[in-house]
């Protein structure tokens, strides 16, 4: 007689959130896929020029509160546009008054290291692309 062999419930509970954790990572980088077709999408679709849809973005993602990641995917699609700082001071001026000074405070670190990863890897890209010749931060 063969004995009858239990499985470990546990193992099997702990396989099953696996694979749930995977299924979910791979819903989640469907919707990261989804948003950042629609991003391109609507520059495209817009009568406005890539600078100012730039702008426009910055202070809908203030006025939102939107966390770090929603800053990077709206900003980073935009390519050659570039943003300074006194052009991030002048959106972030119009719209406090609007948007109120308490959500312009807790954006200011979250613009400021998402603008800062932006600029990096627009001048990473510029330097592998042109010899590494700098002629201002892009994003």
């Amino acid at each position: 007689m063969t004995p009858v062999r239990l499985e470990d419930p546990l193992a099997t509970r702990s396989r099953a959130r696996g694979d749930e954790r995977d299924a979910v990572a791979q819903r989640i980088e469907d919707v990261f896929e989804l948003v950042t077709q629609m991003i391109a999408d609507s520059t495209t679709g817009s009568t406005l020029d890539p600078r100012t849809i730039a702008l426009v973005r910055l202070a809908a993602l203030l006025a939102a509160q939107a966390p770090p990641l929603a800053y990077d995917i709206a900003l980073d699609g935009l390519g050659d546009v570039v943003l300074s700082e006194a052009d991030v001071n002048g959106v972030v001026a119009a719209v406090a008054p609007i948007v109120g000074t308490a959500r312009i405070i807790g954006a200011r670190e979250v613009v400021g290291l998402s603008l800062s990863r932006l600029h990096a890897r627009a001048a990473t890209n510029r330097q592998s692309t042109n010899g590494g010749s700098r002629d201002g931060a892009r994003c």
